[in-house]
């Protein structure tokens, strides 16, 4: 075995270790996602391809070496397929989220693995089989093509995604991209016979790549990728959120903000940054998809905003939130903004990025508010409707006192006006009968004062009671009104028909005042000798009737007391009526219905 052969195993050998290392690292430190995973199948070809050329070298035939270039060609034709599939699942394209795409990306790559098992029977991958296996066909031709182009354009979505990333992702992004370029270089440099070797030194330069992203995994913890899950969740968030460089580009957005401004994506130019090198892989990649290989296209900043204030109701407003977010360095701030249009209402929310102590962008959130504000506008209009109920049950209040009020004032001054009324009646006709019997009969006139003493203490009493509304009348009352006024000469005559024990004191109080002030007028105006008093009482109503043999009159007019027996009787739903005639006496006739508790 010569320098050179040795050389070659010891850094085969090396590589194996490596990729052998790497695997187990990924696999131990890594993060569980599509990315980390093709990645680690990535690691898994370099390992066959290191194998595969070390085997070569021991093989001790033709026919052994044979099947070790058919094994070590799995690894040749493959890599170039789980590389692009590495970085575009790496900057989380779309693209690659298609399963057609990747059946699509797969032909060529399996085909030329094929076409290595197989070449015995037509070789057009190897044309003549040799101990050194370099003589090519056109399959290898094609499939050296499409491996290089696979690695180029990965590399070249690498390039573009660093383009819209921070500082510590822009690291991890540089140093793959840095890693990927060596293999293509120096097979470049072999192509144009810069560089002129008698064995295959693709192997060592995949060595370097994976000493870089070695160095990558562990500064700037290259596998520590984000889980292409929350991209979904992001996407699933009610609320707008977009992501703002340093440039005052939108560089990152969600789904929402898509379809809420959906002008912006109709209307825009994507920015001048991309223009050649994402035109250029978007026909690359239009014959298999019509989706964009990147996760998002960066927009313009300003047309944002100019579709902001055009959607906004307070262009005012809508101005200041503008300068916010284009101003927002280290202090978060937030506003609200109305979309009439669109009756929408968004808080917006606009926190700076700070990397390594420096501004380097904003995350912009426009949370919806809309149902909040229905809800205040709801609760307001509630407010002012309680507020003015609340008024008018006030004024209702008020109404309702001032009623109580009067109601009881005038319950006090038609009892004060009975009260008085037979009181001083009766007093007057007592003292008139004094002073007429004075000189004749002076025990007589001494007894008739002192009943006239105990009427005006009963009126007195009668008064009181009425003032703090605790008088309460029964039939018995009605027998000692009607004997005191039998004291002033007038023959009073009072009978009750029927069921007396079914009578509430509601309705004997009621009777006790029209019968006092019957019994009143007819002493005072009727000036009457005789009064008959009659109550019927059934189980369904109560019947009073009052008549005297006093003056009477062919016009009646209704004064106080007589209206206020009206009112009393009206209270229980009842009726009264009058009846009179001149030198023919005065009758009333009372009808109340009984309405059982």
């Amino acid at each position: 075995m010569d320098l050179i052969t040795a050389i070659r195993i010891c850094l085969l050998s090396l590589g194996l270790v490596l990729s052998v290392s790497m695997i187990l690292f990924t696999l131990l430190r890594g993060k569980k996602t599509p990315a980390v995973r093709s990645f680690v199948y990535f690691l898994g070809l370099l390992f066959i391809w290191f194998s595969g050329q070390i085997l070569r070298i021991f093989a001790p035939n033709y026919q052994v070496e044979s099947l070790f270039v058919s094994y070590e060609y799995t690894g040749i034709c493959l890599i170039g397929l789980f590389w692009i599939i590495f970085c575009l699942r790496y900057v989380e394209s779309d693209f690659i989220k298609n399963p057609r795409n990747l059946l699509l990306l797969a032909i060529i790559p399996i085909g030329s693995m094929i076409a290595v098992y197989t070449n015995s029977y037509h070789h057009l991958f190897f044309t003549i089989e040799d101990q050194a296996f370099n003589q090519y066909g056109i399959l290898f031709y094609l499939h050296t093509i499409e491996s290089y182009s696979f690695c180029l354009i990965g590399t070249l979505c690498l390039i573009k995604h660093s383009l819209t990333q921070f500082a510590y992702k822009k690291k991890q992004i540089l140093l793959i991209v840095f890693g990927a370029s060596i293999p293509i270089i120096t097979n470049v440099l072999i192509v144009v016979h810069i560089i002129s070797v008698d064995f295959d030194i693709t192997p060592f330069s995949l060595l370097a790549t994976l000493l870089v992203l070695w160095f990558a995994a562990l500064k700037y913890k290259l596998l520590d990728l984000v889980p292409m899950a929350v991209r979904e969740v992001i996407d699933n968030i009610k609320d707008i959120l977009i992501v703002v460089d340093y440039s005052n580009m939108i560089v990152d957005y969600n789904r929402m903000f898509r379809n809420v401004f959906p002008e912006l994506f109709e209307l825009s130019t994507v920015n001048s940054r991309e223009s050649i090198l994402d035109k250029f892989l978007k026909r690359v990649f239009d014959c298999l998809d019509s989706k964009s290989i990147f996760r998002r296209p960066t927009l313009d900043l300003e047309s944002f905003f100019q579709l902001l204030v055009e959607k906004c109701d307070n262009k005012d407003e809508a101005l200041k939130v503008v300068d916010y977010i284009r101003n927002t360095c280290e202090t978060s701030t937030c506003n609200e903004l109305n979309f009439a249009l669109m009756e929408k209402w968004y808080l917006i929310r606009i926190q700076p990025i700070n990397d390594g102590g420096q501004v380097v962008g904003r995350v912009v959130v426009l949370a919806d508010i809309t149902k909040y504000k229905q809800l205040v506008a709801e609760l307001n209009q509630k407010n002012a409707k309680l507020h003015q109920m609340n008024e008018q049950l006030t004024e209702y209040a008020a109404t309702v006192e001032e009623l109580a009020i009067t109601k009881e004032r005038n319950r006090f001054a038609r009892d004060v006006h009975d009260t008085l009324g037979q009181t001083m009646t009766l007093l007057v006709t007592i003292l008139e009968l004094c002073t007429l019997n004075f000189d004749i009969n002076p025990d007589k006139t001494r007894k008739k004062l002192d009943e006239a003493v105990e009427i005006a203490k009963g009126g007195l009493k009668d008064i009181r009671s009425s003032v703090i509304g605790l008088t309460s009348w029964t039939l018995d009352s009605i027998n000692n009104l009607v004997a005191e006024f039998e004291r002033s000469g007038m023959n009073v005559k009072f009978d009750v028909e029927g069921l007396e024990k079914n009578i509430s004191p509601k309705y004997t109080a009621i009777i006790y005042r029209v019968c006092q002030e019957a019994l009143t007028n007819a002493l005072r105006h009727g000036k009457a000798n005789n009064v008959n008093i009659i109550l019927k009482i059934s189980s369904v109503d109560i019947r009073l009737h009052i008549s005297d043999d006093g003056y009477g009159c062919d016009g009646i007019i209704k004064g106080f007391g007589l209206m206020g027996m009206e009112e009393r009787v009206k209270m229980l739903n009842g009726t009264v009526e009058y009846f009179s005639k001149a030198n023919n006496g005065f009758r009333i006739e009372v009808l109340i219905p009984l309405i059982k508790d």
